[in-house]
C-alpha cells in the first residue's frame, strides 16, 4: 500500500499501468504511453498518448511519417526511405522511426527508448546500403 507518492514506486505505478491495458493495446491494435508524469507527495498526475500501432515501440507522442516534413529533411538528404534504417547512437544500433513534428529531430529507437537526435547529426550517421 502506498502512504505518500515518491519517484522509485511512480515508476513501478508507471510499469504496472503499462502493463495493465496491455490487452486493450492487443485487442485493438493500438500503443497507449503514460508520458509527462508529475507528482507530490499525495498525488500524480500523468498524460496518456494512444496511437495505432504499427509494430514498433515508439513513442505515439513523436511518431510521424517523414512526408509530413520532407522539405526541411529533404535539405538534409535524409529520405522517407530511411525510415526503418540503422544509425549509431551512444555505441548502441538504433532503428530510425520518424521525425518530430517541424522535423527538426529524428526519431531512433534504441532498446525501449526513443532518442530524438538533430536532423544535421543524423544525416551523418544513417547507415545506408
Amino acid at each position: 500500500m502506498i502512504k505518500q507518492f515518491d519517484k522509485s514506486n511512480i515508476q513501478s505505478l508507471r510499469d504496472e499501468l503499462s502493463q495493465a491495458v496491455a490487452a486493450v493495446e492487443a485487442k485493438h491494435g493500438i500503443k497507449i504511453a503514460f508520458n509527462g508524469i508529475k507528482y507530490s507527495e499525495e498525488s500524480f498526475e500523468c498524460k496518456m498518448s494512444v496511437a495505432v500501432a504499427d509494430g514498433d515501440n515508439s513513442n505515439p507522442k513523436y511518431k510521424h511519417d517523414f512526408s509530413r516534413c520532407r522539405t526541411i529533411l529533404g535539405d538534409y538528404g535524409i529520405l522517407q526511405t530511411d525510415l526503418g534504417k540503422k544509425m549509431k547512437i551512444n555505441q548502441e544500433d538504433g532503428i530510425v522511426v520518424g521525425c518530430t513534428p517541424r522535423g527538426t529531430h529524428i526519431l531512433v529507437q534504441v532498446a525501449e527508448a526513443t532518442y530524438k537526435v538533430p536532423v544535421e547529426q543524423a544525416a551523418k550517421r544513417i547507415i545506408r546500403g
